[in-house]
């Protein structure tokens, strides 16, 4: 649903200041939005940092992504680090939209925030994405 409104003021008081007392006059009108999901598809490859095979997952790993969303292509590069026990920190920079991502993750879920820009003195929070694992 979509409001527009205006509004149109055309006298002073008697001290010569706007008086401010205007007429709003809108238009309201609803539209039917349907919306689908694009096809996605995604390709992750990481690296352990710590030069071990396989073991207990309590290392760093550095990796690369690249989605292809609705004909948009999407690189990007990812670190997770160890903070503690279950505890990752991740860091995730996207090069198509230049954005980077801060978040947590355990072995269930993860939280990651967005910022609209690579560049720090140009970043502003773009969004947040939250993911649940469950494991069967």
């Amino acid at each position: 649903e979509a409001a527009a409104m205006s509004s149109a003021v055309f006298g002073v008081d008697n001290r010569g200041y706007l008086d401010y007392k205007p007429l709003v006059n809108g238009r309201y009108s609803a539209s039917d939005l349907r919306l689908q999901l694009a096809r996605k598809w995604s390709l992750t490859a990481g690296w352990r940092l710590d030069g071990a095979a396989g073991g207990s997952g309590d290392a760093a790993v550095l990796g690369a992504r690249w989605e292809h969303v609705g004909g948009l292509d999407l690189p990007a590069l990812w670190l997770t680090w160890p903070v503690r026990p279950g505890w990752t920190l991740q860091l995730d920079a996207e090069a198509r939209f230049r954005s980077l991502g801060i978040g947590v993750a355990t072995r269930y879920a993860s939280l990651l925030l967005r910022s609209r820009s690579l560049a720090v003195g140009e970043s502003s929070a773009l969004g947040w994405q939250a993911s649940l694992h469950w494991p069967f």
